[in-house]
This record gives structure tokens, sequence and C-alpha cells, in this order.
């Protein structure tokens, strides 16, 4: 019975030491599986920061790389300036030459035997070209009041002045240049019309205006008016579309808010007859102060 009892007494023992070791055993696993859990939060939160660290330094590189290209940009506009302002200079410069040239030889050419020499026949030849345009203006005046009178028996003229088909002599072409003016291109358009000496061609250059220019200018189209439509950008620019579009040997250039008197043409032809007269162009501008 005693040995019984030890016997179940042994068991008891070996039973609690064994649920004891799976207790422990238990608990190591939990603590090992909460160590390892922490572990992995650990790596988790490492390579997040990694990550961070990662775009932050891409950002950075491209916002160098940015950086970079202004810079790189800034100096190429600093080169294009510069190159800009040096062939600015050197077209001054060629441009100065040239005039200096220019000058030099209109100097060598009126201190030369050969000019002095031929004055006289030049006078006269001027003299034979005015009195052979003043027979000319005559004719002229008088084939036009022929043309007045059949008009007037007619029923009248138009309500538009036109440019006539004149003789030889009218050799002039007047170019207006017209951007958005065309409020003030009617009054260009009828001082150069109503010209005592009237030009072979009246060439309208419209440069892209965006308002009622193609309507003003095209009105007068069937008056001896040529109407010509371009994309310059630039009065220069425009005026040389003008000269592309006629032939005649005298030009004159007008601004649509500007206009002529009644005699402009034929005042600057009369000067041309004399072969020592230049002929330039200048800006002027009057106030009228009202006093109070």
């Amino acid at each position: 019975m005693r040995a019984l009892k030890t016997s179940e007494f042994t068991i008891h023992v070996e039973r609690e030491r064994f649920l004891d070791e799976i207790a422990s055993e238990r608990e190591q696993r939990e603590e090992a599986n909460h160590m390892l859990k922490k572990h992995r939060q650990e790596i988790e939160l490492e390579r997040n920061a990694k990550e961070d660290a990662y775009h932050k330094l891409e950002e950075l590189k491209q916002l160098l790389e940015s950086e970079m290209k202004t810079k790189v940009e800034e100096r190429r506009l600093k080169e294009e300036q510069f190159r800009l302002k040096e062939q600015e200079r050197r077209a001054k410069e060629q441009a100065l030459f040239a005039l200096y040239e220019t000058e030099k030889h209109l100097s060598h050419i009126l201190r030369s035997r050969s000019w002095r020499w031929t004055l006289w026949p030049r006078k006269a030849e001027a003299l034979l070209r005015n009195i052979f345009h003043l027979k000319n203006n005559r004719i002229q005046a008088k084939d036009e009041g022929i043309e007045e009178e059949e008009e007037d028996e007619g029923g009248g003229g138009p309500p538009i002045p036109t440019i006539p088909c004149l003789n030889a002599a009218s050799d002039v072409a007047v170019i207006i240049t017209c951007h958005n003016y065309g409020h003030y291109l009617t009054d260009a358009i009828e001082s150069v019309l109503r010209q005592t000496y009237r030009p072979r061609e009246l060439v309208i250059v419209d440069d892209v205006s965006t308002d009622n220019t193609p309507e003003v200018a095209k009105k007068y189209m069937g008056h001896g008016v040529q109407y010509v439509y371009c994309n310059q950008g630039h009065p220069s620019s425009a005026r040389n579309e003008g000269v592309r579009h006629t032939s005649a040997p005298f030009l004159l250039f007008l601004d649509a808010d500007d206009i002529l008197v009644l005699d402009y043409i034929s005042a600057c032809l009369e000067k041309m007859k004399d072969p020592h007269v230049a002929i330039g162009w200048g800006a002027n501008e009057s106030y009228q102060f009202i006093g109070h």
C-alpha cells in the first residue's frame, strides 16, 4: 500500500513538473513570438525609413538636375545676349564704316574735275527736263479737263477720286503701311488721291490688322488702288513688302495715320529736277497751347 502511494505521489510530482515545463515552454514561445513580431516591426520601420530617404534623395537629385538645367539655360541666354550685342556692335561699325566710305566717295566726286567740268551740261539737262515736264503737265491738265467735261455731261463722276492713266512722267508710287489704323486710313488715302500730281500707283500694305483696315482699303480697290495683305510685324518690313508690288522708280512711303498736303508730290518732283538737290525726310511735332 505504501509503495502504491509512493508511486502515485511520484506520478503526481512528475505530472506537475511536466505541466510546469509545458507552461514554461509556452511562455518562452509566446515571448519569442512577441520578440519576433517586434523585430519584424523594427524591420518594417527601417524599410519605410529607407524608402523615405530614397524618395527624398530622388527629389533632391531632381531638384539639383533642374537647378543645373536652369543654370545652363541662363548661361546660354547670356551667351546669346552677348552674341546679339556683338552682332549689333559689328553691324553699327559696318554701317558707320560704310557711311564713312560713302561720304569719302561723294567728297571725292564733288572735288573731282569731271564733276566741275560737267556742271553746266547737267544744269542744261535739268533745264530741258523741267521744260519737258512742264509741257507734259500742260497736256495732262488739258486731257483731264476734257475728261471732266465728259463726266459732267454724263451725270457726274464717281464719289471717290480715281488715279487716271497718266503719261510716262508719272513714275511715282505711294506705299501706305497700316496696322490697326483703319480709322485714319481714309484720310491718308484721300490725301494721296487729291494730289495735284497724282501718283501712278497707290499700294496699301495691311500688316495683319484686326480692325476695319481691309474694309476701308478694299473700298478703293476699284479706283486705281492696290491692296496687299501681309504678316511682317514691323513697319520697315511692311514697306519692303509694298516695294515688291510696284515697279515705279520713285517711291513715297506714308504711314496710315499721316496725310499729304495737296502739292506734296509735285513739290518733291520739282526739286528732284535739279541734280544738286538731295531730298530727305524727318519727323516734326507741333503743339498748340490754349490759354485759360
